[in-house]
């Protein structure tokens, strides 16, 4: 578990920034948490200071998927924590 309200999560990032976690669906160099946006159970409720969500949510299902992943952003911040979208 991890937890305390200065954690920064970045959704699909690629390259590693100073304070901030990565979580992606795929593994890679700079990934910290590997799971899916749309399941973030590992992190507790209002755990999380900012989120941005780089190119990401337009590839989830907007009946279910996004619904999903938008509950969990939602869930895991803090009180007046931040959530960044990105789309194209």
């Amino acid at each position: 578990m991890q937890s305390g309200t200065s954690l920064k999560i970045h959704i699909g990032g690629r390259i590693a920034k100073e304070g901030w976690k990565i979580l992606d669906i795929q593994d890679g160099p700079h990934v910290d948490f590997l799971g899916s946006c749309t399941d973030m159970s590992f992190l507790d409720d209002g755990s999380v200071k900012e989120i941005y969500a780089s190119h990401v949510f337009e590839h989830l299902s907007h009946r279910q998927e996004l619904l999903s992943a938008l509950n969990e952003c939602h869930r895991i911040l803090c009180p007046k924590g931040r959530l960044l979208i990105s789309v194209p």
